[in-house]
């Protein structure tokens, strides 16, 4: 079965009006929500919510009442699942009038998706689900794929075939035992943070774009006992390098102009065996159209200059 998606992701969900498609997956962002009007998914996932977009949205409030959005057409008989224990998504599905699908990491069909991706992992596959926010985001799927008639056991077994989208925790190449991931996706402090957490192998951060205004002295604690390096770019970078003086981040830092730059620097001081991971926990608009730009880009110079570089 071969299964549409638009929105937020780049395919836009006009495209689809007059079209017969057996299912539909649309990604929206706060921005899309915040006008919908009608729209009624048969299943709702709400992921997390973090801070973000405060510069269009102005409040915390303002931003989690534009993600509710996406269920508030819903009736009992659409299942919301959503990640519980979140303080913000508990805020605004405690009135919901859906179906409600809570799961935690705790939640056996997390543990499941877990097994399943250990397994895959060791055969050398399974990059899509690498890191527990992974399985988090495995079991959502599985509980809407379930939701929309599939059984657990085959959707679960469907996870061996999945491939991370682009820009999202991306394998891009590893030269000299040097692995570059693009995560270009993460585009705030807390979806770095994710990032981070996911992998056990040293890393090489590499920060950087527009300044969005978001608070960073927490975003810098965290990275201090957890990666290797930190090259920042771009627009932000002094501002990051400020703010890591300030909090007494004792990880070694460079601070550059280009993206380009970043990378070679990272993955100069890298060894065999650690990761360059670009995270950059920030949007793209200073040096790029967007974050899929930025991504494309970034593989483009790992691919070319770093891995097969011109004599």
């Amino acid at each position: 079965l071969n299964i549409e998606y638009a929105g937020n992701i780049g395919v836009p969900l006009i495209e689809f009006v007059g079209q017969s498609s057996a299912c539909i997956v649309v990604e929206l962002s706060s921005y899309q929500l915040e006008t919908v009007v009608e729209f009624i998914p048969d299943v709702a996932i709400i992921t997390n919510i973090t801070p973000d977009h405060l510069e269009r949205h102005g409040t915390m409030v303002a931003y989690a009442a534009a993600k509710a959005a996406v269920f508030r057409n819903q009736t009992s008989l659409h299942p919301l699942i959503y990640l519980e224990g979140d303080d913000w998504i508990e805020a605004i599905v405690a009135d919901a009038p859906s179906q409600k699908w809570p799961l935690s990491i705790s939640s056996p069909l997390v543990h499941a998706v877990a097994h399943r991706a250990e397994t895959l992992q060791k055969q050398g596959r399974g990059r899509g689900l690498i890191g527990s926010h992974n399985h988090l985001n495995g079991a959502m799927a599985v509980a809407a794929a379930c939701a929309m008639g599939i059984s657990e056991p085959d959707a679960l077994a469907r996870l061996a075939s999945y491939e991370p989208l682009e820009h999202r925790l991306e394998w891009v190449a590893t030269v000299d035992g040097k692995s570059f991931f693009d995560d270009s996706k993460a585009t705030n402090p807390d979806s770095t943070m994710v990032a981070v957490a996911a992998f056990h192998d040293p890393i090489h951060l590499i920060l950087g774009g527009k300044d969005k205004g978001l608070d960073l002295d927490d975003f810098m604690r965290f990275l201090n006992d957890r990666v290797k390096t930190i090259t920042v770019y771009g627009e932000i970078g002094d501002r990051v390098m400020a703010v890591a003086f300030a909090v007494h981040c004792s990880v070694p830092m460079a601070q550059t102009d280009t993206l380009d730059q970043a990378t070679e620097l990272a993955f100069n001081g890298a060894q065999s065996g650690d990761v360059i991971l670009l995270s950059p926990a920030c949007s793209s608009f200073d040096q790029f159209r967007d974050f899929n730009h930025r991504g494309d880009h970034f593989k483009s110079y790992v691919r070319t200059q770093i891995a097969h570089p011109t004599s």
